[in-house]
């Protein structure tokens, strides 16, 4: 009789947990902004070849909503072809397994918080996000946020991002000590004042055009594929020496009175040190460059060099 009861007792609690289960994942998924919703229910938003190549909509059985069962499955959002016209995101994070999230060039202030494992790559550039918290994202190796208005960014959850484009914003400090394996850096346009990358060994490309950058180590990194500095006022530039550059060094429109390159490898890239008016002396011993340019340094008047190849053009 007993055992009985007890098997009785487990039955019921079975149907009660299944019948639970069924009731989440057909639970709707609230999205107020109607053409968020239009674009997930109708448009070919979703990758299903995995491609990155939009090719269907996430409303798998044509009700016109999307239930949670139906989020779930989704691993790509590319919102490109409905840009300047969202306003909210409300309603994304139930999209727990997407990999991809493209929304660039709408009108989001804000991005709901969202707890996924498998979000990679992030883009929203071109928005009105005032500030963005992506602690719960872990595995973030690709994002852009360029062109919105972040005052500041929390990214030391994100230790596998490789991929940083945060031009045009107006951080005035970002924390990059626990990003030690990203490659990519866009800086340009921001009131950033310090920037450490001591720890960023693996940096390769790296962009700081209209900073207001006083001083830079590039100590850590032995090679790169390029580096722009640009109208910063940039003081202190010191690690250049022994670095391997394979494309482009760009050097202009700073405050430097020296730099100094020696034992630089640039045999297969383009250095552009222009515009440098307080520059007076630079120093080149054992470099190689492909092309050299040290047009418009109007104080220019010491090139301490040994042993360069170099085509120099002024």
């Amino acid at each position: 009789m007993f055992k009985s009861l007890q098997l009785k007792g487990n039955y019921t609690l079975l149907l009660v947990s299944l019948f639970f289960s069924i009731n989440v994942y057909s639970q709707i998924v609230n999205i107020p902004d109607p053409v968020l919703k239009n674009a997930l229910t109708t448009r070919n938003v979703v990758d299903t070849t995995n491609n990155n190549i939009g090719d269907s909509n996430a409303d798998l059985n044509g009700d016109g909503e999307i239930q949670i069962s139906e989020a779930l499955q989704v691993r790509m959002i590319d919102l490109g072809i409905v840009s300047n016209t969202i306003n909210s995101l409300q309603g994304i994070e139930a999209f727990q397994n997407m990999e991809t999230f493209y929304a660039s060039y709408n009108q989001i202030s804000s991005f709901p918080i969202m707890n996924s494992t498998s979000l990679t790559e992030l883009r929203l550039s071109s928005n009105n996000l005032t500030s963005i918290d992506l602690s719960m994202l872990p595995n973030l190796s690709y994002l852009d946020l360029e062109y919105n208005n972040l005052s500041s960014l929390n990214i030391l959850s994100q230790t596998s991002l490789t991929e940083l484009y945060l031009s045009s914003n107006s951080l005035t400090n970002l924390d990059l000590t626990n990003n030690i394996s990203l490659t990519n850096l866009k800086l340009d346009s921001n009131p950033i004042t310090t920037l450490d990358l001591s720890t960023n060994t693996l940096l390769s490309e790296l962009f700081l055009m209209n900073t207001q950058l006083t001083s830079l180590d590039l100590s850590a990194q032995n090679s790169m594929f390029e580096v722009w500095i640009d109208n910063t006022p940039l003081n202190s530039l010191t690690g250049l020496s022994n670095l391997t550059i394979s494309s482009n060094l760009v050097i202009s429109s700073t405050n430097l009175t020296s730099i100094q390159m020696n034992n630089v490898d640039a045999s297969s890239a383009l250095v552009d040190i222009f515009y440098n008016n307080q520059l007076t002396s630079i120093d080149i011993v054992d470099t190689k460059v492909l092309y050299f340019n040290l047009s418009s340094n109007n104080s220019l008047n010491t090139l301490n060099q040994n042993n360069l190849t170099v085509k120099i053009s002024t």
